[in-house]
C-alpha cells in the first residue's frame, strides 16, 4: 500500500474526527509528500512511496530534508513518528 493512501485513511479516520486542530496535520501530511516527490526524483523510490520503503535511512533523509529547508522553523519528531 501506498504510504499517502495510508495518510489519506489516517487524515479521515483519525485527525478529522478526533482532533481539535486537523490543520497541523494537513501541514505535516504536505511536508512529507514533498518529501517523497524529492525521493523520487532522487532515485530513492521508483514511482511512489510504500510501506516497506520505510526504513531507518528513509527516515534519515527526511530529517536531513526537513532540516535544509532553510528559514523555517520545524518540527520534526511528529512526522517522523508519523512515519
Amino acid at each position: 500500500m501506498t504510504v499517502a493512501k495510508l495518510m489519506d485513511i489516517w487524515m479521515v479516520e483519525h485527525v478529522h474526527e478526533k482532533t481539535e486542530a486537523p490543520i497541523r496535520y494537513l501541514t505535516s501530511v504536505k511536508h512529507r509528500l514533498r518529501f517523497f516527490e524529492h525521493e523520487r526524483k532522487a532515485g530513492h523510490v521508483t514511482t511512489t512511496v510504500i510501506v516497506s520503503d520505510i526504513n531507518k535511512r528513509f527516515v534519515d533523509r527526511f530529517i536531513r530534508f526537513r532540516k535544509g529547508e532553510a528559514g523555517r522553523s520545524i518540527a520534526i519528531s511528529r512526522p517522523c513518528a508519523a512515519l
